[in-house]
């Protein structure tokens, strides 16, 4: 069955890991090096701007910087290669920026479940026979780690959970992350890291969600 057919929502974030200045990156900066309109400068709503934190939204995008991570994301999925353009853009200009990884974190949110299904999914997931001492055994949280991955270093981790935006579902952070051999400059790595990986890494998240729906069989 197609992701699309599974998933009712879908989120996307970029998370870089290394130094950074959060005090640099704000909305009128953006809008000086092009990569934003002044109007949406202008529209930015600030959390804050610190030089240990800042964070801030605009219409489609929040940005958020601490001294050691930088982060953007979107909750609109026509919206993920603008982030992943404005990602580019952003370290292109601070291309002396030292960075050590970057994940690639899709979140998804499956279709409501009915009951029946949402229980048989915790019971696949987690046997709750192995928990019949307990009074109302449920299932919360399963992690999975796939650390062996041809070609790179880095690894995927898959997180399972009650979805915190729909009833009777559960949802998918699936953090797909790799780490830079260089840790100094990072322009180059990254155009190479999103030319070469950024679509598959976005198809893959895809494919294990249809893998583990079909795995799990629940429409039977």
């Amino acid at each position: 069955m197609s992701v699309k057919n599974i998933v009712e929502i879908k989120n996307l974030s970029i998370v870089l890991v290394g130094n950074f200045n959060p005090s640099i990156v704000q909305p009128h900066w953006l809008a000086n090096k092009g990569l934003i309109r002044e109007e949406e400068a202008n529209e930015a709503k600030i959390d804050l701007i610190h030089n240990e934190y800042a964070c801030f939204n605009l219409d489609w995008a929040r940005i958020e910087i601490w001294l050691d991570k930088f982060a953007i994301s979107t909750t609109r999925e026509p919206y993920f290669e603008i982030i992943r353009d404005l990602c580019v853009g952003i370290f292109s200009a601070l291309k002396e920026t030292p960075v050590k990884a970057i994940g690639i974190n899709t979140t998804a949110h499956l279709r409501p479940l009915t009951k029946k299904q949402y229980t048989d999914l915790g019971n696949k997931l987690v046997p709750l026979s192995n928990w019949d001492f307990l009074n109302n055994p449920r299932v919360l949280t399963v992690e999975m780690l796939d650390d062996t991955i041809e070609g790179r270093d880095g690894f995927r981790r898959i997180i399972i959970q009650p979805s915190d935006r729909l009833n009777d579902t559960i949802m998918f952070n699936i953090n797909d992350h790799y780490n830079f051999e260089d840790k100094t400059a990072i322009n180059n790595q990254l155009i190479t890291l999103f030319n070469n990986h950024w679509h598959s890494s976005l198809e893959e998240s895809d494919k294990i969600i249809e893998k583990f729906w079909s795995n799990v069989n629940l429409d039977s």
